[in-house]
């Protein structure tokens, strides 16, 4: 199958619920003074399909969802929206990566527009935005003479109401085939020089290349060791598997890294001085959108990884997740001076 990108757009004007749940959303969230009830009287995620379609083989569902600001605590309601990805008959085809952009607008004026970097690793994949706007700031009270029966959605004809876009570009993720094998960087050629031996398993490797990649391996060859002049080095203490796909991030035919593996390679990358390996984990850390903020900043702390660092910290958009992330148990094994730059972060919200 040859790659492409899978391309579309979606509009809702005038987006509405339907009249019965209007009324049940009247009755249901505001007293009898008008006024919205208290925040832990919460919506029951409705949910409504506004759009589906197909690009190619790449089924889409767009929804839009009345939630609550976040997950963890009570906070007004708000108006979310998600696409679905599915798909069967894409030959080969394991996930996509790409850009969704949601555009909210009211009266024909753009008040949101969000951009989404999207990982879709698994077909029926939910990928969106929780918190476009509050519901209050788009389906407002527009009688305020009487409240009990003003509490609608575009009621005022003059107004052009609340639309709602989206545009996906996503680009189609493929299973390594046969011939790119990770451990063909191994075998035997004219080039290779020395073999490393891990648990009776032969890794064939230029020493120069090496050495170019790795602190370790440098000095290894090059200083009065007597793995010098041996033909074969044992490497002890690791798992071959772990370790050859270990090796392969610095050759261009390398194996995937992984959320279960980053940790071990990370490790291996800190023990062998293979700063080309630890970049390469340090950007799939920051990409991978699996991966929680503590666990980032936790990699970070562990390994040094001080891109890393600034890249999650400055992703924080809120005191609450800041504070939220100070209760995990996971904050406690970090440095003080991590720990610090997550103060200043802090004071930052409160200046």
């Amino acid at each position: 199958m040859t790659e492409k990108i899978y391309k579309t757009t979606g509009r809702k004007e005038n987006l509405r619920f339907d009249k019965d749940r209007n009324q049940q959303f009247q009755n249901q969230y505001y007293d009898e003074w008008g006024q919205l009830r208290k925040k832990n009287e919460q919506l029951n995620n409705f949910k409504q399909k506004i759009g589906e379609g197909n690009v190619d083989g790449l089924f889409w569902t767009w929804v839009v969802q009345l939630d609550n600001a976040t997950m963890t605590t009570t906070s007004d309601e708000v108006i979310s929206s998600y696409i679905r990805f599915k798909w069967s008959k894409l030959e080969g085809v394991l996930g996509f990566t790409g850009k969704i952009d949601f555009v909210l607008k009211l009266d024909g004026k753009v008040v949101v527009n969000k951009h989404v970097d999207a990982l879709v690793e698994f077909s029926g994949q939910w990928i969106g935005v929780r918190n476009l706007k509050s519901v209050e700031d788009c389906f407002p009270r527009q009688d305020n003479s009487n409240p009990m029966r003003q509490h609608g959605f575009n009621q005022n004809q003059n107004q052009k109401g609340c639309t709602i876009e989206f545009s996906f570009s996503m680009t189609p993720v493929f299973a390594f085939s046969p011939a790119s094998n990770f451990i063909s960087n191994f075998e035997k050629t004219q080039n290779t020089d020395a073999i490393l031996e891990v648990d009776g398993n032969q890794l064939h490797v230029n020493k120069s290349f090496l050495s170019i990649h790795s602190e370790f391996f440098e000095k290894l060859f090059n200083s009065n060791f007597k793995e010098k002049t041996q033909s074969i080095i044992r490497i002890k203490d690791v798992d071959f598997v772990n370790f050859s796909k270990f090796l392969s991030l610095i050759y261009p035919n390398s194996a995937e890294i992984t959320v279960e593996q980053v940790g071990s390679y990370l490790e291996l990358a800190d023990k062998y001085l293979m700063a080309a390996a630890t970049q390469k984990c340090e950007e799939f850390l920051h990409q991978n959108k699996r991966i929680k903020n503590i666990q980032k900043i936790v990699f970070a702390d562990k390994h040094d990884l001080n891109k890393l660092l600034r890249e999650t910290l400055a992703s924080v958009d809120s005191k609450e997740e800041l504070e939220g992330l100070t209760l995990l148990p996971e904050f406690t094994s970090l440095s003080d001076s991590t720990k610090a730059s997550l103060l200043h972060k802090f004071m930052h919200f409160i200046n």
